[in-house]
């Protein structure tokens, strides 16, 4: 598996998923992750991603298309690149819900046999890029 240190210090927001589609459990993430999720305080080991993130009807479409390109990256063993997407996340205490706006890198960590064991998800908040582009 990545070297925990590493993970750890990386300033990009990391997290490791198993390949148990539809779940993508939570294996492994680090602090930077935990801050552009708006999940810092809470374990996420060996939850989903739709647990930790409330099934929103506004988020469905880009919900979808991460599933898919998620089974994408096990099937091809190929990274794959999502497209910016809203995906509005739940505010923090005292405020409202704001538009938010992700892309991510999802790369396969294949096992000995070939086979994809995980997948390392590189996320970044491109809201400000997006509002300064008028989106």
């Amino acid at each position: 598996m990545l070297d925990d240190e590493l993970f750890r210090q990386s300033a990009e927001p990391l997290i490791l998923l198993k390949t148990d589609s539809p779940y993508f459990t939570i294996v492994k993430y680090n602090e930077v992750f935990q801050i552009v999720s708006r999940t810092v305080g809470m374990d996420l080991t060996g939850k989903s991603m739709p647990e930790i993130h409330k099934w929103n009807s506004d988020n469905e479409d880009s919900a979808l298309l991460i599933h898919d390109l998620l089974n994408e990256v096990i099937t091809k063993k190929e990274t794959v690149t999502l497209p910016a997407v809203r995906y509005d996340l739940p505010a923090l205490p005292g405020e409202q819900v704001q538009p938010s706006w992700w892309q991510a890198v999802y790369e396969p960590v294949l096992a000995a046999d070939g086979s994809v064991e995980y997948i390392l998800c590189i996320t970044r908040d491109i809201t400000a890029q997006m509002i300064a582009e008028g989106k």
